[in-house]
């Protein structure tokens, strides 16, 4: 009895150990030039996964992005674009990515999307009735590559931010009409097709423009900052405001997650029941739900990513970041 007892209560020890494990999640930041790593359970324990960024003096590191298995991470160090295991290491250059400022990685982890600059024609210039040269500038581009060293692929121009609903690509385009129009969230339309947005995944009743989008990993849920716009041409976008809330598959709001002014960087967590997001360099969660109120985890956060836990195997070891 005793025995059967023993094998019973290891047995359930595993399996909490194995629940533990499943449902164990991390935070990648950015934390000064570097890159760190929080448990939302333990905000207090901070792993630095790099060290090498130098504020001011060499490559500093931004706009890290998780799959959502965890396993998966890319990065910008030094405007390069870094893709690498989820702890940082294994890192790889892409050097035909040059002026990257932000990534997104797919949630399967299998591609990621990518903002770079790119020298390009801003106007033609004309000849008649007098010569004017062409006028050159660098312009955001959105860019696509698969992690298997896949070669890249363009999807936009003038694009400043960019996300994922599952295996689709996101990213904010002026609603329809004419004149300066506030920006909805599209879904990317499949190469060939005549017009860039597919159809519209988030669009806000308020005429608030819309930025930095990421769907919870089911697809039922987005998230998007929602900043007050202006037709005025002093009109600054700052793509901070408050975080919204929507459903994807239709682009109606259901409700604001916050009220806050300077909220920027949603994220939802691997389950889905939670968004992170910064406000004034701090790192806050809050319950998709709308239940509670956002709870501050940590001080001086920039561009946070939420994943599940990578753990080494028994008898593994993770090697030294980059």
């Amino acid at each position: 009895m005793w025995e059967r007892r023993t094998v019973g209560a290891l047995a359930a020890v595993s399996v909490l150990a194995c629940a533990t494990s499943a449902s164990a999640s991390s935070i990648v930041y950015v934390c000064g030039p570097n890159l760190c790593r929080v448990d939302p359970a333990q905000p207090k324990k901070v792993t630095h996964l790099t060290r090498d960024g130098r504020a001011g003096k060499g490559p500093v590191y931004g706009s890290p992005s998780l799959s959502t298995k965890g396993a998966k991470l890319s990065f910008v160090k030094g405007n390069r674009l870094y893709l690498a295991q989820g702890n940082a290491t294994h890192a790889h250059r892409d050097d035909s990515a040059p002026l990257t400022a932000l990534t997104w990685m797919r949630p399967d982890g299998t591609q990621v999307v990518y903002i770079r600059s790119v020298n390009t024609i801003i106007s033609p210039g004309y000849t008649y009735p007098y010569y004017s040269p062409p006028v050159y500038g660098f312009i955001p581009f959105l860019f696509l590559r698969g992690v298997s060293g896949d070669k890249a692929q363009t999807l936009a121009r003038d694009t400043t931010s960019a996300g994922w609903l599952r295996d689709r690509v996101l990213f904010p385009r002026a609603v329809a009409g004419s004149g300066p129009r506030p920006e909805e969230i599209c879904v990317l339309a499949p190469p060939g097709a005549n017009e860039l947005c597919e159809r519209p995944a988030a669009t806000d009743p308020a005429q608030r423009t819309l930025s930095n989008p990421a769907a919870s990993p089911d697809g039922r849920y987005l998230v998007a900052v929602a900043e007050p716009y202006s037709a005025q041409a002093d009109f600054t976008q700052r793509f901070a405001g408050a975080i919204a809330l929507f459903n994807p598959a239709t682009g109606e709001l259901l409700r604001d997650l916050t009220t806050g002014h300077a909220d920027r960087d949603p994220g939802f967590s691997p389950d889905g029941k939670q968004v992170a997001f910064t406000r004034d360099g701090d790192l806050y969660v809050v319950k998709v739900s709308g239940a509670g109120k956002p709870k501050l985890l940590r001080r001086g956060v920039r561009d946070p990513t939420w994943g599940a836990r990578l753990v080494p195997a028994h008898g593994s070891s993770f090697r030294r970041p980059v």
